[in-house]
């Protein structure tokens, strides 16, 4: 099974690159075949009153994020590890 954890090849590749040892075609090629993570963050949907009287939420969204990119266009992030995107947003969701 899926334990949340990075790929070990493109880790490898990406901590390589990030000490100046490693290229971007290794970087690339373990993508290839890597799985990753596009975060999901829940909103609040539509309210209403449960049978206590107190106000619940009836249903929750879940939405796709963008971030800016250096040049200002919309991108979409994508996380190699289920901790990686926690750091980055606590909150969110595979």
């Amino acid at each position: 099974g899926d334990d949340g954890s990075a790929d070990p090849a493109l880790r490898a590749a990406l901590e390589a690159f990030h000490a100046g040892e490693g290229d971007q075609v290794a970087v690339a090629t373990a993508y290839r075949t890597a799985r990753l993570l596009i975060p999901l963050i829940a909103e609040k949907g539509d309210e209403g009153v449960g049978p206590t009287g107190l106000v619940v939420d009836k249903t929750q969204e879940l939405s796709i994020v963008t971030v800016a990119a250096p040049d200002g266009r919309r991108v979409l992030p994508v996380f190699t590890s289920v901790a990686t995107m926690r750091a980055w947003d606590a909150a969110a969701r595979p």
